[in-house]
């Protein structure tokens, strides 16, 4: 009878544990779309998609003030689609926030469970050796939980990715201040087919901005970082400068970068392309590689170990500002190879040496 009770408890939790899983609207949107879009481009259904965007426009436009509504439809002045786009990545990056808290918070229920898991199946156990002789009963018991647990990590671990939540949300925000940062020199160097003028162009940069940090985006960002890796052996016994190859009999596996220690690395490029009225798609590209002034200017800010320095901050954010066009990110600073030649002045102005 105890040992009925116990596992009619555990199916229960088993039962109640799966049931986020088969909410209606996924199932319907997974049962609807797992062969892709309909190749027939259905009429109604382009109906309802530019519906929805023209509505997510207008309702950035007008709450946030960037014009009003006239009484036969139109707006009462000219639409900046720039300032448009800036708050539809506000939004995007609040709701990647949201996202990624979640997720982090899923990791630490997860790992709490678990160790629910553990310590009520030892009870458990410990109980029906004290209250029963046959072994029938514990054995049932243990792999009931055995079960629970490994139900658990299942279900937990088809929403996480196979990096921490903490090194996804660095990750995520790099390339979210990469992107924006990227949109903002098209807009101020000046060129007429790089600019964000149609709204069009406006949602197309939002959108972009949104699927940096969709499921799909992070987990290849996360698997191409690993197929860009190599293994190579390394011998505890000898340095590492050394070309022979190791011969010991227990080598450690590392991953390496695929590049050799010879090649200098290369950096990364962001490219954004957005689509134009006029001259189909424009692509613009930066390059991120920092230099010996990036580390410097890094430690000046804050020192290993230690706290951020407001007063050197505020000295930096001060002649980013002041830049043509102005620098909005610090971190873009840092890390463009654009910049190399603001950081040199930056660091001789301030005297930041080794």
């Amino acid at each position: 009878m105890f040992t009925r009770r116990i596992c009619s408890a555990i199916g229960t939790a088993i039962v109640i544990g799966l049931l986020p899983g088969c909410a209606a609207n996924d199932m319907k949107a997974i049962v609807t779309g797992r062969w892709g879009p309909d190749p027939s481009m259905s009429a109604s259904e382009f109906e309802s998609v530019i519906s929805n965007q023209t509505q997510i426009l207008s309702y950035i436009i007008v709450d946030g003030g960037l014009a009003k509504v006239n009484s036969d439809g139109t707006f009462n002045q000219t639409i900046d689609w720039f300032q448009v786009a800036e708050w539809g990545f506000n939004v995007g990056r609040q709701d990647c926030d949201v996202y990624l808290n979640i997720l982090f918070r899923i990791s630490r229920e997860k790992q709490r469970n678990d160790s629910m898991l553990t310590a009520i199946g030892t009870a458990a156990s410990a109980v029906l050796t004290a209250t029963t002789h046959g072994q029938t009963a514990l054995s049932v018991v243990a792999a009931s939980f055995g079960m629970t647990s490994a139900l658990n990590d299942a279900l937990f671990q088809s929403y996480l990715f196979s990096e921490a939540p903490g090194l996804v949300a660095i990750k995520v925000k790099s390339m979210q201040d990469a992107f924006q940062d990227t949109i903002e020199k098209n807009q101020a160097d000046g060129t007429s087919s790089n600019n964000i003028s149609t709204a069009a162009a406006a949602f197309s940069a939002i959108q972009g901005y949104y699927n940096l940090c969709l499921p799909q985006t992070i987990d290849g960002t996360l698997l191409q970082a690993v197929a860009s890796t190599s293994g190579k052996t390394v011998d505890p016994g000898k340095p590492a400068s050394t070309s022979q190859p190791s011969t010991s009999k227990t080598p450690q596996v590392l991953l390496a970068p695929t590049a050799t220690t010879t090649t200098p690395s290369v950096p990364s490029v962001v490219k954004v392309v957005m689509p134009t009225s006029s001259a189909g798609n424009i692509s613009s590209t930066t390059t991120f590689g920092e230099d010996s002034n990036s580390v410097l200017i890094r430690n000046w800010l804050q020192p290993p170990n230690g706290a951020v320095n407001r007063d050197h901050l505020s000295t930096l954010k001060a002649f980013i500002s002041a830049q043509t066009p102005p620098i909005r990110f610090v971190e873009s600073f840092l890390s463009a190879q654009e910049y190399a030649a603001q950081r040199a002045t930056f660091a001789k102005n301030n005297s930041i040496q080794p």
